[in-house]
């Protein structure tokens, strides 16, 4: 069986600016979930949704065809399953013949996916007839200090 993957990531953090591009262990952030795509048996047809030039050189080594992002979709406000629509939509729209194939959905910030992950992922969707997603999960305590957020002066989450 044959995947796409779609990787997305940003230039403009603002939580950590130039987190995607940060050395981890040598390497820059947004190399890894890249990697693990290139690395897959499945994913035969990679794509990179970025504004970043260094991620799209990064992109370009292993494998991955650019896909523009519109500068709407490549800020602060917008929302990561609506960059994977548009980019779905548009890689769809060139390529017919990907349609209907599973489709792994990577972030850029994602340093632990591996090869190995993706490969049972798409397994587990072989084997389930009923099965039509699988997702990476993990444990998170909802009271992390991460997860705290600023009210404006109407009481409305910034």
């Amino acid at each position: 069986m044959e995947a796409i993957s779609i990787c997305i990531g940003r230039k403009g953090s603002k939580g950590l600016p130039g987190k995607n591009t940060m050395k981890v262990r040598g390497k820059p952030l947004a190399f890894y979930s890249m990697n693990a795509a290139f690395k897959s048996k499945y994913v035969k047809h990679k794509f990179l949704s970025t504004d970043d030039k260094l991620i799209e050189e990064i992109g370009c080594k292993l494998d991955h065809y650019l896909v523009e992002r519109p500068k709407e979709l490549a800020d602060s406000k917008a929302l990561g399953e609506d960059v994977f629509k548009y980019t779905y939509e548009k890689i769809i729209n060139e390529r017919n013949e990907l349609r209907g194939m599973p489709v792994v959905l990577l972030f850029c910030n994602a340093a632990t996916i591996s090869s190995e992950l993706i490969d049972d992922a798409i397994e587990l969707l072989m084997e389930e007839e009923e099965t039509d997603s699988v997702v990476t999960v993990s444990k998170f305590n909802m009271w992390s200090p991460l997860r705290a957020r600023k009210m404006d002066n109407e009481n409305k989450y910034l």
